[in-house]
């Protein structure tokens, strides 16, 4: 979270000191095709649309974080410097493939999944407070999904389906995001759900492990139909929160918001 927060603060000082607008700060061009490191990257969850519980899906969005005017990606990272052989030769694939589009633009972190944590405050399944849940979910990769640590291209509509976490993992491969949804409906005891997302995930370099927390909120309406909350915490931090961390400072916050 500090590294966000220096991040945001480093952001607001680069525009006040060009004096740009909000539109003038860079942004991703549409028909281009991007690849950066977890170093400057980041990960939270995103949920569109309003349904009961088991039809909800949310995103595991991995974000590119550094958005300032005059900005050119390799001067904010060590890998993309080292890797531009390995980034050109996706782009090269990427732009002979079925994924091919200059309609939006087309982003990779280069990392691999390796598990996923869901927990909850509340009992769901019949599973009390802070027990794991994420084997209730399943999850579906978006493409283009690319071969990890090599960087070849895998064009495979198998991939483009509904698995397990440990599918994923098994499978080797980085990807755009991640769309979760659970595996069935649940009758909650009240009427807002919070999810504690822990991501495992190989680092870019290939040399270790790193571990991102998201949280998700979820309202019920009287028509007993959910749509997402504001969330207040995101991000990367060596100390990440624990589950009660979580639950006493999170939830309270989240809660506040009813």
């Amino acid at each position: 979270m500090k590294r966000i927060q220096q991040i945001l603060l480093t952001i607001i000082v680069a525009i006040s000191a060009v004096g740009c607008s909000p539109e003038e700060v860079w942004t991703f061009n549409r028909g281009n095709f991007y690849v950066w490191d977890d170093s400057v990257g980041f990960l939270y969850g995103e949920a569109s649309g309003v349904g009961p519980f088991d039809n909800l899906c949310f995103t595991l969005v991995q974000e590119y974080d550094i958005e300032v005017p005059g900005h050119n990606m390799e001067d904010y990272s060590m890998w993309i410097k080292a890797n531009q052989k390995l980034i050109e030769k996706m782009e090269q694939q990427w732009k002979k493939s079925s994924y091919y589009t200059t309609e939006k633009a087309t982003t990779i972190e280069f990392t691999k999944l390796e598990a996923v944590s869901i927990t909850s405050d509340q009992t769901l399944w019949g599973r009390e407070k802070g027990s794991e849940l994420a084997d209730m979910f399943l999850m579906k990769p978006r493409g283009p999904y690319f071969t990890f640590p090599n960087g070849d291209i895998v064009e495979d509509e198998e991939l483009n389906r509904w698995m397990t976490f440990e599918e994923w993992a098994n499978m080797s491969c980085a990807c755009s995001n991640i769309d979760i949804t659970p595996k069935e409906n649940v009758t909650p005891e009240f009427e807002f759900i919070p999810l504690f997302i822990k991501a495992q995930s190989r680092n870019s370099w290939n040399d270790a492990s790193i571990t991102r927390v998201s949280v998700m909120g979820f309202r019920m309406y009287e028509d007993k139909k959910f749509i997402e909350c504001p969330s207040p915490y995101y991000g990367v931090d060596e100390n990440y929160p624990t589950f009660e961390d979580w639950y006493n400072v999170g939830t309270e916050y989240l809660y506040g918001n009813r």
